[in-house]
């Protein structure tokens, strides 16, 4: 299939693979979704679009899968797009950024700094879903990003960044997963004994339990140990 499309990422679903294409014309066309029915070679092709829109790029995960099906984002888009329930591929959420989102009045992602305030929203930059949340991390212009939580089955949504959630957000820098109502972080052994003493160690903002495991876990790791993977339960 790689002769035939371009991945920005790629991710298992039941019995297919799934393709997931940013913005790139490939040979099947201009398509952000693209699937294989294993043993099958038969190519599907989902979301068409005609142009390539003004914007940054995003990091990725550009996907999450979870029990209920999977969620997908682009870049320079607001919509959320995703398995719905009756199996049909199509926008699953919208985001409203309250007139917050960057603007590119000349047309040019390289002046996108000049052309907006500091503060203004770049875009979603990773998504992540279970069964009860969707957690996007929105980025945005010179300041912080932040993290949004959606309870589905609530319908509230929250807002954390550095100000109000400093303890949550020196561990979680970055979440590499979502499983039912927790999120997981993993570090490499090295990596985590050094930011637990360059920086953990000597922060207050974090509680004394977090501390007091970070401690246990520091005096017992070598640099040549697994990875460490950290998971927090929410409320």
């Amino acid at each position: 299939m790689l002769d035939k499309v371009w991945a920005n990422d790629i991710f298992w679903y039941g019995d297919k693979i799934y393709y997931v294409n940013e913005w790139s014309e490939v040979d099947l066309g201009k398509f952000h979704l693209f699937a294989a029915q294993l043993f099958s070679g038969k190519i599907e092709k989902y979301l068409p679009f005609e142009k390539e829109p003004i914007s940054l790029g995003i990091n990725g995960p550009r996907y999450s899968v979870y029990n209920g099906g999977f969620s997908i984002i682009f870049s320079g888009i607001d919509d959320i797009f995703g398995l719905l329930p009756d199996g049909e591929i199509a926008r699953k959420y919208t985001v409203d950024f309250v007139n917050e989102k960057a603007i590119y009045k000349s047309e040019d992602i390289t002046k996108v700094f000049n052309d907006n305030p500091k503060g203004k929203i770049l875009g979603i930059e990773r998504i992540y879903e279970t069964d009860k949340y969707l957690f996007l991390c929105i980025s945005r212009i010179v300041v912080d990003d932040v993290l949004c939580i959606y309870n589905k089955k609530g319908q509230t949504t929250t807002l954390c960044n550095k100000l109000v959630h400093q303890s949550f957000d020196e561990i979680f820098g970055q979440i590499r997963g979502a499983y039912e109502n927790k999120i997981i972080t993993w570090y490499e052994a090295n990596g985590l004994k050094l930011v637990y003493k360059h920086n953990w160690s000597k922060n207050t903002s974090l509680s004394k339990t977090t501390l007091s495991r970070l401690k246990e876990v520091d005096k017992i790791l070598s640099d040549e140990d697994n990875h460490v993977v950290i998971v927090c339960d929410l409320k």
